[in-house]
């Protein structure tokens, strides 16, 4: 439990850092747009200390992290930005993709002792929740949940296409893909010919024809249903996304019922509360921790005014890369955002702890490569 002169102090000290954090940044070069992210995510710091303002009782101690993490993210992006300011975009290009290289590698090796039921990484990282081919076949990695495995198969998926332009990209693509499948995820699963789609045409062209993309996308998600029903039974957990059609009902499935009943339940406490409760939320508590929701997460949590900074600081990000969707950078920016926001309606991600971090290093990357770009197009207008 927090007493309020600690949210106070604690914000006003928050305050005065980012005042300071400001002023001595721009005289270190940090530009204005990572300036402009900065104030977004301060006002996010800001609306999760004023929702705990407000509910001085019952409060979690993981709140006062939640307060500090916009903060870490600002140190995120600002690292990103100084290497895309220091670095040329091929060295930038060739790091990141390495990374997913070593990353995919590591998964396989560690998921193909899952697959075979060897638990000879047990000892490093859980695999309580993965299952052999021989049984439920459900694949988490090192990762622990097979639902972040399959997210992070689908980011290396997107990498791995942009960044790789050669034909051998695509053997490690369908490695990926694969693994992806096999974690059992049903959101990655549904979620993996659309990133497809989308990463094949930024591949072909920055310039997306939406009403192309979207008749592929269903032409590709039509077939892949067909075969994920064909291959079902060896995959138990994403074969039950027949039972979405069989019923008709989204009920259908355990976890996504029991993700309802708790909605409701949270839902209930939330309208019971008054006019500051509906515009700031319940803040941090037992039964707000996890909802497996992004958008209901920042609403109970953070309110209606949460909730419509959290859709827009979404849509600034997106704006911001859709931009820049020349830069290869950006382009895995665009799909991330998408992924989340489409993710989100079953896990908490844009506002969760670990998916922003990786989206707002390469936001910060992009950023800085832009600004490298201008200071070396002012250096070439000077010279002549």
């Amino acid at each position: 439990m927090y007493s309020s002169p600690f949210v106070v102090y604690g914000t006003i000290g928050a305050v005065i850092g980012l005042g300071f954090v400001a002023v001595t940044s721009e005289k270190q070069g940090i530009g204005k747009r990572v300036l402009t992210v900065w104030g977004w995510l301060f006002v996010i710091a800001l609306l999760t200390a004023v929702s705990q303002l407000l509910n001085s009782g019952g409060l979690e101690l993981s709140g006062v992290t939640r307060i500090a993490r916009p903060f870490l993210y600002m140190v995120v992006i600002a690292y990103g930005y100084k290497i895309g300011v220091a670095k040329t975009d091929d060295t930038i290009t060739l790091s990141i993709l390495w990374a997913a290289y070593v990353v995919l590698a590591g998964q396989i090796i560690v998921g193909a002792t899952q697959f075979l039921g060897i638990r000879v990484f047990d000892l490093i990282y859980t695999s309580s929740k993965s299952s052999p081919y021989y049984g439920l076949l459900r694949l988490s990695g090192t990762l622990a949940n097979p639902n972040f495995y399959g997210w992070v198969m689908l980011q290396l998926v997107t990498i791995i296409t942009l960044l790789n332009r050669r034909a051998t990209a695509y053997p490690l693509v369908l490695i990926a893909a694969v693994m992806a499948v096999m974690s059992g995820s049903r959101t990655a699963t549904l979620i993996l010919p659309f990133v497809i789609v989308l990463t094949q045409s930024f591949r072909r062209s920055p310039r997306v024809r939406i009403v192309r993309l979207i008749g592929v996308a269903l032409l590709v998600g039509v077939i892949s249903t067909s075969l994920f029903i064909a291959v079902s039974q060896y995959l138990p957990y994403v074969g039950s996304i027949r039972q979405l059609f069989v019923t008709g009902s989204l009920t259908a499935i355990g976890s996504l019922n029991a993700r309802f009943i708790h909605w409701e339940m949270v839902a209930d406490i939330f309208r019971q509360g008054d006019i500051w409760t509906w515009l700031f939320g319940l803040s941090d508590r037992s039964f707000t921790q996890t909802l497996d929701n992004d958008y209901l997460y920042v609403l109970f949590r953070n309110g209606i005014v949460g909730l419509l900074f959290h859709i827009s600081f979404a849509i600034y990000l997106f704006r911001l890369c859709y931009q820049q969707r020349r830069n290869k950078i950006a382009q895995i920016c665009i799909v991330y955002i998408l992924s989340a926001l489409v993710m989100g309606t079953v896990a908490e991600t844009l506002a969760g702890w670990l998916l922003p971090i990786w989206l707002l290093y390469l936001i910060g990357i992009m950023i800085g490569q832009n600004q490298h770009r201008r200071t070396e197009h002012a250096h070439i207008t000077s010279s002549e």
